[in-house]
Formats: C-alpha cells, sequence, structure tokens
C-alpha cells in the first residue's frame, strides 16, 4: 500500500544556528536520556515542531515550556484531581450525579477538544494538537478552581463528586 501523506518540515535550529554532528552542534539523544526523561523532549519538540516555517531549539525556552505547560497546566491540573480524589474518594473515581451546567460545558469542550486533537494529529499538525490540548488543560484548571471542590466537599459532597468526575474525565480525554 503506497502512502496517502507524507509530511514535511521545515529546518530546526540549536540556539540559533544550523545542526551540525561533525561541529559537534546537536542535541544527542543518549546524552540526554542520562540526565533527562524522554517525554519532556517529546512535547517540546511537538509543541515546537517546525511544520509551516524554521523553527528554534533553544535551552531556555525547553526548560520554560517543561515548567510552565507540563507542570504548571498539565501537571498542575492531574496532581490537584487526583489528590483530592485519593484524599476525599478512596482513590476511587466520584459517581457523576446531576449534572450542572458548568460540567456540562466542560463535558461538551472535551468532545470538541478531542475532534480537535484528532484532527490536528490526522493531519501531521503536532504543534496545533498539542496546543489544543493545553488549552484543554487550561479549561479544566479554571473549572477545578471555579468549582472548588475543596469547599463544596464540606457542603455537598455529590456536587463535589461530579465535580471531580467530570475534571477526571477532562484528563482521560
Amino acid at each position: 500500500t503506497l502512502p496517502d501523506q507524507i509530511p514535511a518540515n521545515e529546518f530546526l535550529t540549536i540556539e540559533g544556528q544550523k545542526l551540525s554532528t561533525s561541529r559537534n552542534w546537536a542535541v544527542w539523544v543518549d546524552e540526554y536520556l542520562d540526565v533527562f526523561p524522554p517525554d519532556p523532549l517529546r512535547y517540546y519538540l511537538a509543541a515546537n515542531a517546525p511544520e509551516n516555517k524554521d523553527a528554534d531549539f533553544a535551552w531556555k525556552d525547553f526548560q520554560q515550556r517543561n515548567n510552565s505547560e507540563l507542570a504548571d497546566v498539565l501537571g498542575n491540573l492531574v496532581n490537584r484531581s487526583l489528590s483530592f480524589v485519593e484524599n476525599q474518594f478512596e482513590a476511587k473515581v466520584p459517581e457523576a450525579g446531576e449534572t450542572s451546567a458548568a460540567e456540562r460545558a466542560l463535558l461538551a469542550e472535551i468532545g470538541t477538544a478531542a475532534e480537535k486533537i484528532g484532527r490536528s494529529l490526522d493531519e501531521f499538525q503536532m504543534r496545533r494538537g498539542v496546543g489544543e490540548l493545553m488549552d484543554l488543560a487550561r479549561t479544566g484548571n479554571r473549572y477545578f478552581n471555579d468549582t472548588a471542590p475543596w469547599s463544596t466537599i464540606k457542603t455537598d459532597r455529590a456536587r463535589c463528586a461530579s465535580t471531580l468526575n467530570a475534571t477526571l474525565q477532562l484528563e482521560l480525554a
């Protein structure tokens, strides 16, 4: 079977210079893996892929994206919600009760985002797909903050359970 799509990218430079193995100007994966896990590099390369124009790999930007996006946006959402479920619901996904307007909106956004992310990946638009994923995580953080499960656990456990159920659905999307 012949391929029906062949993605092609522009050039990736490192700190503004062309890659050059003869000048030892590259990110050597084996050396990188001695110090860091692979997923931050995968994320950064997907988020910074040279799809329609040249892109630059910069260690400062790598660090900033890992700290502000992976840790602060996605990691924060996952950690807060899973820790809350572990502490308040015996590490079991709480049952969704009657859904609020905010939950219905979040669940609709999850479906829309999943379609957008899937379409982006099908079209080899990794940057756009990663951007959609981070936008969804930001929405999840706003939802978590706005619904304040740390308060509703004290006054309405069922409402808190629905909030966390919706948040966990977002994380599985």
